[in-house]
Parts: structure tokens; sequence; C-alpha cells
């Protein structure tokens, strides 16, 4: 029984590492979304002296 359920552990192990790297995957995907959407706006904003694309408060 023992030897059955460590196996067991080890498959499930296997199988949780395809999920984890699918979601650190879609993670990067909105990441970086967001990064470019951040230097879209900066040089938007720069660009015309004003805001144009809102960028939030930096009020912490």
């Amino acid at each position: 029984m023992g030897t059955f359920l460590m196996l067991w552990a080890v498959f499930t192990t296997f199988m949780i590492v395809p999920c984890i790297t699918r979601i650190a995957g879609y993670t990067g995907l909105i990441v970086g979304v967001l990064g470019l959407y951040g230097c879209f706006a900066s040089v938007v904003n720069a660009t015309w002296r004003r805001s144009i694309i809102p960028l939030g408060s930096r009020d912490a």
C-alpha cells in the first residue's frame, strides 16, 4: 500500500507540473500586455504633454 501511494504521489506531481506551466504562461502573456499598454501610454502622454491614456495615480 505504501509503494502504491508513493507512486501515485509521483504521478500526481508530474501531472501538476504541466498545469503550473500553463498558468505561468497565461500570467506571462497578461503581464506582457500590461507592460506594452504602460509603455504605449507613457509615450503617448509624453508626446502630447497631457494625460490622454490613463495610467492611474502614483499615490500609495
